[in-house]
Protein backbone atom coordinates (compact mmCIF):
# COMPACT_ATOMS: atom_id res chain seq x y z
CA UNK A 1 0.00 0.00 0.00
CA UNK A 2 1.02 3.55 -1.13
CA UNK A 3 0.63 6.41 1.10
CA UNK A 4 0.12 10.15 0.38
CA UNK A 5 -0.38 13.10 2.66
CA UNK A 6 -3.44 14.86 2.20
CA UNK A 7 -2.63 18.75 2.04
CA UNK A 8 -5.16 21.28 2.48
CA UNK A 9 -5.35 24.06 -0.17
CA UNK A 10 -7.58 27.29 -0.29
CA UNK A 11 -10.29 28.06 2.06
CA UNK A 12 -11.90 24.41 2.07
CA UNK A 13 -10.30 21.93 0.02
CA UNK A 14 -8.65 18.72 0.74
CA UNK A 15 -6.10 17.26 -1.75
CA UNK A 16 -3.86 14.44 -2.09
CA UNK A 17 -1.67 13.17 -5.22
CA UNK A 18 -1.59 10.43 -7.42
CA UNK A 19 0.72 7.85 -8.19
CA UNK A 20 2.68 8.96 -11.38
CA UNK A 21 3.24 5.62 -12.89
CA UNK A 22 -0.37 5.09 -12.23
CA UNK A 23 -1.51 8.56 -14.42
CA UNK A 24 1.05 7.25 -17.16
CA UNK A 25 -0.77 3.62 -17.73
CA UNK A 26 -4.14 5.03 -17.23
CA UNK A 27 -3.84 7.50 -19.48
CA UNK A 28 -5.33 10.12 -17.48
CA UNK A 29 -4.03 14.13 -19.02
CA UNK A 30 -4.49 17.32 -17.10
CA UNK A 31 -7.86 18.10 -16.72
CA UNK A 32 -9.67 15.08 -16.91
CA UNK A 33 -12.27 13.84 -14.71
CA UNK A 34 -11.66 10.77 -12.64
CA UNK A 35 -14.34 8.78 -10.54
CA UNK A 36 -14.66 8.04 -6.50
CA UNK A 37 -16.94 4.97 -5.33
CA UNK A 38 -17.56 5.15 -2.00
CA UNK A 39 -18.75 2.21 -0.05
CA UNK A 40 -19.98 1.37 3.61
CA UNK A 41 -16.87 1.39 5.45
CA UNK A 42 -15.75 4.94 4.05
CA UNK A 43 -13.65 3.59 1.36
CA UNK A 44 -12.62 5.40 -1.61
CA UNK A 45 -11.88 3.61 -4.85
CA UNK A 46 -10.65 6.10 -7.88
CA UNK A 47 -11.56 5.01 -11.17
CA UNK A 48 -10.19 6.51 -14.28
CA UNK A 49 -13.36 7.33 -15.22
CA UNK A 50 -16.73 7.74 -14.72
CA UNK A 51 -17.93 6.73 -17.82
CA UNK A 52 -20.56 4.05 -17.58
CA UNK A 53 -19.89 1.84 -20.41
CA UNK A 54 -18.63 -1.35 -20.69
CA UNK A 55 -14.92 -2.83 -21.06
CA UNK A 56 -15.16 -5.22 -23.02
CA UNK A 57 -12.34 -8.23 -22.12
CA UNK A 58 -11.34 -10.88 -24.25
CA UNK A 59 -9.89 -14.11 -23.62
CA UNK A 60 -8.21 -16.86 -26.41
CA UNK A 61 -8.25 -20.42 -25.44
CA UNK A 62 -5.42 -21.94 -27.68
CA UNK A 63 -6.20 -25.99 -28.36
CA UNK A 64 -3.26 -28.21 -27.71
CA UNK A 65 -4.13 -31.58 -26.50
CA UNK A 66 -7.14 -30.92 -24.54
CA UNK A 67 -10.58 -33.13 -25.08
CA UNK A 68 -14.07 -31.73 -25.49
CA UNK A 69 -14.55 -31.73 -21.94
CA UNK A 70 -11.59 -29.96 -20.50
CA UNK A 71 -12.78 -27.32 -23.80
CA UNK A 72 -16.36 -27.87 -21.70
CA UNK A 73 -14.71 -26.68 -18.37
CA UNK A 74 -12.28 -23.97 -19.55
CA UNK A 75 -15.13 -22.22 -21.76
CA UNK A 76 -17.24 -22.66 -18.19
CA UNK A 77 -14.54 -20.72 -16.58
CA UNK A 78 -13.90 -18.27 -18.60
CA UNK A 79 -17.33 -17.35 -19.15
CA UNK A 80 -18.35 -17.10 -15.23
CA UNK A 81 -15.10 -14.79 -14.86
CA UNK A 82 -16.55 -12.10 -17.02
CA UNK A 83 -15.02 -12.23 -20.28
CA UNK A 84 -17.28 -11.04 -23.17
CA UNK A 85 -15.57 -12.25 -25.99
CA UNK A 86 -13.86 -16.11 -26.05
CA UNK A 87 -11.73 -17.52 -29.02
CA UNK A 88 -11.10 -20.60 -29.54
CA UNK A 89 -8.11 -21.30 -31.73
CA UNK A 90 -6.10 -24.52 -33.12
CA UNK A 91 -3.31 -24.43 -35.14
CA UNK A 92 -4.59 -25.76 -38.08
CA UNK A 93 -8.30 -27.57 -37.79
CA UNK A 94 -11.03 -27.32 -35.26
CA UNK A 95 -11.85 -31.08 -34.83
CA UNK A 96 -15.79 -32.06 -35.09
CA UNK A 97 -16.12 -33.34 -31.61
CA UNK A 98 -14.33 -29.76 -29.95
CA UNK A 99 -17.08 -27.48 -32.59
CA UNK A 100 -19.87 -29.81 -31.10
CA UNK A 101 -18.99 -29.15 -27.60
CA UNK A 102 -18.59 -25.35 -28.17
CA UNK A 103 -22.25 -25.47 -29.71
CA UNK A 104 -23.39 -27.39 -26.26
CA UNK A 105 -21.72 -24.58 -24.53
CA UNK A 106 -23.49 -21.52 -25.87
CA UNK A 107 -26.19 -23.88 -25.65
CA UNK A 108 -26.42 -24.14 -22.27
CA UNK A 109 -25.52 -20.65 -20.73
CA UNK A 110 -27.59 -17.36 -21.02
CA UNK A 111 -27.23 -14.82 -23.71
CA UNK A 112 -23.94 -16.59 -25.48
CA UNK A 113 -23.56 -16.62 -28.96
CA UNK A 114 -21.14 -17.59 -32.08
CA UNK A 115 -20.86 -14.88 -34.28
CA UNK A 116 -17.72 -15.91 -36.09
CA UNK A 117 -16.32 -19.47 -37.06
CA UNK A 118 -14.03 -20.50 -39.23
CA UNK A 119 -11.62 -23.71 -40.25
CA UNK A 120 -9.01 -23.41 -37.38
CA UNK A 121 -11.20 -20.80 -34.84
CA UNK A 122 -14.72 -19.67 -33.10
CA UNK A 123 -15.44 -16.91 -31.72
CA UNK A 124 -18.34 -16.29 -29.25
CA UNK A 125 -19.88 -13.55 -27.85
CA UNK A 126 -21.36 -12.97 -24.20
CA UNK A 127 -24.64 -10.07 -25.05
CA UNK A 128 -26.33 -10.74 -22.20
CA UNK A 129 -26.34 -7.60 -19.19
CA UNK A 130 -25.78 -7.98 -15.47
CA UNK A 131 -28.76 -5.27 -15.08
CA UNK A 132 -31.03 -8.05 -16.71
CA UNK A 133 -30.58 -10.37 -13.92
CA UNK A 134 -29.80 -9.08 -10.43
CA UNK A 135 -28.29 -11.58 -7.57
CA UNK A 136 -31.07 -11.74 -5.58
CA UNK A 137 -34.18 -12.50 -8.87
CA UNK A 138 -31.00 -14.92 -9.19
CA UNK A 139 -31.11 -16.29 -5.76
CA UNK A 140 -34.54 -16.75 -5.30
CA UNK A 141 -35.34 -18.44 -8.58
CA UNK A 142 -32.41 -20.79 -8.41
CA UNK A 143 -33.98 -21.85 -4.69
CA UNK A 144 -36.80 -22.59 -6.49
CA UNK A 145 -35.78 -24.39 -9.29
CA UNK A 146 -33.66 -26.70 -7.05
CA UNK A 147 -36.39 -27.00 -4.48
CA UNK A 148 -38.48 -28.23 -7.25
CA UNK A 149 -36.13 -30.78 -8.31
CA UNK A 150 -35.98 -32.28 -4.53
CA UNK A 151 -39.88 -32.19 -4.58
CA UNK A 152 -39.87 -34.50 -7.77
CA UNK A 153 -37.13 -36.47 -7.36
CA UNK A 154 -38.61 -37.63 -3.75
CA UNK A 155 -41.90 -38.05 -5.16
CA UNK A 156 -40.34 -40.52 -8.11
CA UNK A 157 -38.84 -42.79 -5.34
CA UNK A 158 -42.46 -42.42 -3.83
CA UNK A 159 -44.21 -43.57 -7.04
CA UNK A 160 -41.27 -45.38 -8.77
CA UNK A 161 -41.63 -42.70 -11.39
CA UNK A 162 -38.61 -43.17 -13.99
CA UNK A 163 -40.15 -40.53 -16.43
CA UNK A 164 -40.12 -38.13 -13.68
CA UNK A 165 -36.92 -39.01 -12.18
CA UNK A 166 -35.10 -38.17 -15.70
CA UNK A 167 -37.03 -34.94 -15.58
CA UNK A 168 -35.26 -33.97 -12.32
CA UNK A 169 -32.12 -34.95 -14.05
CA UNK A 170 -32.71 -32.51 -17.27
CA UNK A 171 -33.32 -29.66 -14.89
CA UNK A 172 -30.05 -29.81 -13.82
CA UNK A 173 -28.86 -27.34 -16.90
CA UNK A 174 -31.75 -24.71 -15.63
CA UNK A 175 -30.32 -24.91 -12.32
CA UNK A 176 -26.66 -24.35 -13.49
CA UNK A 177 -26.88 -21.87 -15.88
CA UNK A 178 -28.51 -19.87 -12.94
CA UNK A 179 -25.83 -20.41 -10.70
CA UNK A 180 -23.52 -19.38 -13.70
CA UNK A 181 -25.00 -16.16 -13.69
CA UNK A 182 -24.77 -15.28 -10.39
CA UNK A 183 -21.08 -16.51 -10.39
CA UNK A 184 -19.73 -14.26 -13.42
CA UNK A 185 -21.61 -11.54 -11.72
CA UNK A 186 -19.91 -11.61 -8.69
CA UNK A 187 -16.41 -12.23 -10.50
CA UNK A 188 -17.21 -8.70 -12.58
CA UNK A 189 -18.03 -7.10 -9.45
CA UNK A 190 -15.03 -7.90 -7.77
CA UNK A 191 -13.08 -6.76 -10.64
CA UNK A 192 -15.00 -3.70 -11.43
CA UNK A 193 -16.20 -1.37 -8.71
CA UNK A 194 -18.31 0.71 -11.16
CA UNK A 195 -20.60 -2.00 -12.12
CA UNK A 196 -21.48 -2.54 -8.41
CA UNK A 197 -22.36 0.77 -8.20
CA UNK A 198 -24.50 0.68 -11.47
CA UNK A 199 -26.23 -2.56 -9.23
CA UNK A 200 -26.44 -0.56 -5.90
CA UNK A 201 -24.87 -3.27 -4.29
CA UNK A 202 -21.61 -4.28 -2.07
CA UNK A 203 -19.77 -6.42 -2.63
CA UNK A 204 -20.01 -8.20 0.74
CA UNK A 205 -23.82 -8.42 -0.20
CA UNK A 206 -22.36 -9.86 -3.64
CA UNK A 207 -20.42 -12.41 -1.82
CA UNK A 208 -23.23 -13.95 0.36
CA UNK A 209 -25.52 -14.65 -3.05
CA UNK A 210 -22.87 -16.02 -4.76
CA UNK A 211 -22.01 -18.52 -1.34
CA UNK A 212 -26.02 -18.54 -1.02
CA UNK A 213 -25.96 -19.71 -4.69
CA UNK A 214 -23.37 -21.85 -4.73
CA UNK A 215 -24.91 -24.10 -1.71
CA UNK A 216 -28.53 -24.32 -3.62
CA UNK A 217 -25.92 -25.22 -6.55
CA UNK A 218 -24.89 -28.48 -5.15
CA UNK A 219 -28.83 -29.25 -3.37
CA UNK A 220 -29.81 -29.13 -6.95
CA UNK A 221 -26.83 -31.79 -7.35
CA UNK A 222 -28.56 -33.98 -4.48
CA UNK A 223 -31.34 -33.92 -6.17
CA UNK A 224 -29.84 -35.57 -9.28
CA UNK A 225 -28.62 -38.28 -7.35
CA UNK A 226 -31.61 -39.44 -5.61
CA UNK A 227 -33.26 -39.02 -9.16
CA UNK A 228 -30.34 -41.26 -10.20
CA UNK A 229 -30.52 -43.47 -7.55
CA UNK A 230 -34.23 -44.16 -8.62
CA UNK A 231 -33.31 -44.88 -12.26
CA UNK A 232 -30.99 -47.66 -10.63
CA UNK A 233 -33.08 -49.62 -8.57
CA UNK A 234 -36.27 -49.54 -10.61
CA UNK A 235 -37.33 -52.86 -10.18
CA UNK A 236 -36.28 -53.31 -6.64
CA UNK A 237 -39.84 -53.47 -4.29
CA UNK A 238 -38.68 -50.56 -1.50
CA UNK A 239 -40.14 -51.75 2.08
CA UNK A 240 -43.57 -48.81 2.44
CA UNK A 241 -42.39 -48.37 5.85
CA UNK A 242 -38.51 -47.19 4.51
CA UNK A 243 -40.15 -44.82 1.96
CA UNK A 244 -42.58 -43.46 4.79
CA UNK A 245 -39.10 -42.34 6.64
CA UNK A 246 -36.96 -41.46 3.50
CA UNK A 247 -40.16 -38.85 2.82
CA UNK A 248 -40.30 -37.80 6.37
CA UNK A 249 -36.91 -36.63 6.05
CA UNK A 250 -36.89 -35.20 2.91
CA UNK A 251 -39.49 -33.05 4.24
CA UNK A 252 -37.66 -31.72 7.27
CA UNK A 253 -34.44 -31.28 5.16
CA UNK A 254 -36.79 -29.10 2.38
CA UNK A 255 -38.49 -27.11 5.71
CA UNK A 256 -35.02 -26.26 6.86
CA UNK A 257 -34.12 -25.00 2.95
CA UNK A 258 -36.76 -22.74 3.42
CA UNK A 259 -36.29 -21.61 6.47
CA UNK A 260 -32.65 -21.04 5.44
CA UNK A 261 -33.27 -18.38 2.38
CA UNK A 262 -36.32 -16.66 4.72
CA UNK A 263 -33.95 -16.16 7.16
CA UNK A 264 -31.66 -14.81 4.80
CA UNK A 265 -34.08 -12.49 3.10
CA UNK A 266 -35.54 -11.05 6.43
CA UNK A 267 -32.14 -10.56 7.63
CA UNK A 268 -32.97 -12.55 10.77
CA UNK A 269 -29.91 -13.75 12.29
CA UNK A 270 -32.01 -15.49 15.28
CA UNK A 271 -34.09 -17.37 12.52
CA UNK A 272 -30.75 -18.81 11.06
CA UNK A 273 -29.51 -19.91 14.17
CA UNK A 274 -32.97 -21.76 14.60
CA UNK A 275 -32.78 -23.84 11.40
CA UNK A 276 -29.28 -24.92 12.78
CA UNK A 277 -30.23 -26.11 15.83
CA UNK A 278 -32.93 -28.23 13.69
CA UNK A 279 -30.20 -30.15 11.70
CA UNK A 280 -29.97 -32.38 15.20
CA UNK A 281 -33.82 -33.45 15.02
CA UNK A 282 -32.78 -34.86 11.62
CA UNK A 283 -30.29 -37.23 12.95
CA UNK A 284 -32.72 -39.69 14.42
CA UNK A 285 -34.52 -40.24 11.68
CA UNK A 286 -31.76 -40.84 9.07
CA UNK A 287 -30.58 -43.62 11.92
CA UNK A 288 -33.56 -45.49 11.13
CA UNK A 289 -33.60 -45.15 7.64
CA UNK A 290 -29.87 -46.50 8.02
CA UNK A 291 -30.57 -49.06 10.13
CA UNK A 292 -33.40 -50.18 7.59
CA UNK A 293 -31.07 -50.11 5.46
CA UNK A 294 -28.70 -52.58 6.72
CA UNK A 295 -31.08 -55.32 6.31
CA UNK A 296 -31.23 -54.81 2.34
CA UNK A 297 -29.30 -56.71 0.22
CA UNK A 298 -25.98 -55.03 -0.81
CA UNK A 299 -26.66 -53.71 -4.44
CA UNK A 300 -30.06 -51.61 -3.47
CA UNK A 301 -28.72 -51.05 0.02
CA UNK A 302 -25.77 -49.01 -2.14
CA UNK A 303 -28.46 -46.72 -3.91
CA UNK A 304 -30.32 -46.38 -0.77
CA UNK A 305 -27.60 -44.88 1.54
CA UNK A 306 -26.86 -42.69 -1.28
CA UNK A 307 -30.64 -41.78 -1.05
CA UNK A 308 -29.82 -40.95 2.83
CA UNK A 309 -26.81 -39.18 2.46
CA UNK A 310 -28.31 -36.98 -0.54
CA UNK A 311 -31.52 -36.09 2.14
CA UNK A 312 -28.72 -34.90 5.52
CA UNK A 313 -26.27 -32.76 2.57
CA UNK A 314 -29.40 -31.11 1.33
CA UNK A 315 -30.18 -30.14 5.22
CA UNK A 316 -26.51 -29.44 5.70
CA UNK A 317 -26.32 -26.86 3.16
CA UNK A 318 -29.37 -25.45 4.53
CA UNK A 319 -27.30 -24.72 7.79
CA UNK A 320 -24.74 -23.49 5.29
CA UNK A 321 -26.89 -21.00 4.09
CA UNK A 322 -28.02 -19.96 7.70
CA UNK A 323 -24.19 -19.43 8.89
CA UNK A 324 -23.95 -17.04 5.02
CA UNK A 325 -27.07 -15.12 7.14
CA UNK A 326 -25.96 -14.79 10.19
CA UNK A 327 -21.95 -13.37 9.12
CA UNK A 328 -23.70 -11.24 6.51
CA UNK A 329 -26.16 -9.74 9.42
CA UNK A 330 -23.48 -9.43 11.87
CA UNK A 331 -21.83 -7.06 9.02
CA UNK A 332 -24.18 -4.98 8.41
CA UNK A 333 -25.78 -4.64 11.52
CA UNK A 334 -26.07 -1.25 12.81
Amino acid sequence: METRKVQFTGNSTFTISLPKDWIDKMGIRRGDVVGLLRDERGTITITPSIDSRKDYRSKTINLQKETPSHIERMLIGTYVMGFDTIIVRAKDRIDNAIKEKVRQFTRSVTGVEIVEETINSITIKDLSDPMELSQEKGVRRLHLIVRSMAVDAMEALQSRDQSLAVDVINRDSDADRIYWIIMKEHNMMTSDLRLAERLKMTIEESNSYFQIARYLERIGDHAVQIARSVTAISEFDIPRELLSKFKAAHEYSLKMLDGSLTAYFKGNAEDANEVIDRRDGLKNVLRDISISIQKIKAEEAVQLALIEESIRRIAYYATDISEVTINYCMLTEK
